[in-house]
């Protein structure tokens, strides 16, 4: 869910050429996070019998596309991981 707002954040800063693309793409990815954050978590927690501790932890910072990129495969081995 905080990965939500980071790339929400990159999304309101991004510049430079291709911006336009980076700005929609980020929109999409920050808009559609938090829903499959929750179906993801509700689905685990379903089929594991056990609510997760979620840790409070601050959003990442992003500061280019190319971070953005990197977390996104950083999520994807989490999840993958928990599967």
């Amino acid at each position: 869910m905080n990965a939500a707002t980071s790339f929400h954040k990159l999304h309101l800063k991004i510049t430079g050429l291709g911006s336009y693309a980076g700005h929609k793409a980020l929109n999409e990815i920050y808009d559609a996070m938090p829903g499959h954050a929750d179906d993801l978590i509700e689905g685990f927690q379903g089929c594991a019998e056990k609510i997760l501790d979620l840790p409070n932890t601050m959003p990442r910072t992003l500061n280019t596309v190319e971070e953005a990129l990197s977390y996104l495969r950083e999520l994807t081995s989490q999840v993958n991981s928990l599967q």
